[in-house]
């Protein structure tokens, strides 16, 4: 398992954003691509998540550009890599991220279902009316 693996220092060299407009649902995919050594040879590699639209997906690509972080390579094939969350110091993971398919529901909820239906205002007490009025 990757949590045993080894680590190494690396740097977030790069990220990218590729927005995806779906059937029912947007989305946008954050890219960052890293950089790191392991016995004095380098390794590159990158890790992706999934937003619910492009500005989100910049945000998290933007805030961590030129990062130090910790990566984990497997033992033996240092090619093989990992950034992982639990790895990095506090400031690394975004507590407000939505989940993706939170973003779906709320998509739902604001854009896809039937309009909401209106109750007609009803007159509770008859006695308020005017008694010359007639009700129908």
């Amino acid at each position: 398992m990757a949590q045993d693996w080894p680590q190494a220092d690396g740097v977030i060299a790069s990220g990218s954003v590729s927005a995806i407009h779906g059937w029912v649902v947007d989305h946008a995919l954050g890219r960052l691509d890293y950089s790191y050594r392991v016995h004095g040879e380098y390794y590159a590699g990158s890790t992706t998540r999934q937003y619910p639209d492009e500005q989100a997906a910049w945000n998290y690509v933007d805030a961590r550009r030129n990062k130090a972080v910790s990566i984990r390579y497997r033992d033996g094939q240092a090619a093989e890599s990992v950034l992982r969350d639990v790895d990095q110091d506090f400031g690394w993971k975004a507590a407000d991220k939505p989940r993706f398919l939170d973003s779906v529901w709320q998509h739902w909820k604001d854009e896809l279902r039937p309009e909401r239906l209106t109750i007609p205002e009803i007159i509770e007490d008859d006695e308020e009316q005017d008694p010359g009025s007639s009700q129908l």
